[in-house]
């Protein structure tokens, strides 16, 4: 197959570790490179997830955004990569991998933790019963002149059968920001 991450120069970041670069069995990955330049050096992401601009305000441009992540076995670490207009704009990683047969393997509600990655959380539970998906914009105090940043908020839900809540993940950009439960769950 496509694939070995090799160990790379980390800075330390919330929840996840920037890297520096990402160095796979086809060459070496860094911002600004294009997705058909990953494709080569990578092969195929073990996820993709598209991130559609959405509806806003009228005047307001937001471009796409696509975010691929590399699963290279739990010996080595996930590696998540942000594109923006087909480039590489970002790449993190979000700890060690797992073996993609162990997916989906008795999933419950305190599988699920802030911080988790869209990726992880589909591959543990599997696909909610549920989910909802909308861009929104929040002011960010880093920008002068109340530039906004778009974020991407999604919710899903969970059903854990009748003995239990349903859950109501809430994933911002592709992460778990909060979990809360709903109604008594059914079979």
């Amino acid at each position: 197959m496509h694939r070995l991450a090799i160990v790379v120069l980390l800075i330390a970041g919330a929840g996840t570790a920037q890297a520096a670069g990402l160095r796979c069995d086809g060459g070496l990955v860094d911002r600004g490179d294009l997705q058909i330049e990953v494709l080569d050096a990578c092969g195929e992401p073990d996820f993709r997830d598209d991130w559609a601009a959405g509806s806003l305000p009228a005047g307001v441009v937001a471009p796409d955004v696509t975010q691929w992540t590399y699963n290279f076995g739990r010996s080595n670490l996930l590696y998540v990569l942000r594109f923006r207009n087909g480039r590489v704009i970002g790449i993190d990683n979000d700890g060690y991998g797992f073996d993609a047969d162990r997916a989906n393997a008795d999933c419950g509600p305190t599988e699920i933790v802030p911080g988790m990655t869209k990726y992880r959380l589909l591959s543990a539970c599997g696909s909610p019963a549920q989910r909802d998906s909308r861009v929104i914009l929040r002011s960010s105090r880093q920008f002068r002149y109340g530039v906004a940043e778009q974020i991407r908020r999604e919710t899903w839900i969970y059903n854990f059968g009748s003995r239990r809540l349903l859950r109501e993940v809430i994933l911002e950009n592709g992460r778990v920001v909060r979990i809360d439960t709903d109604n008594r769950g059914f079979d």
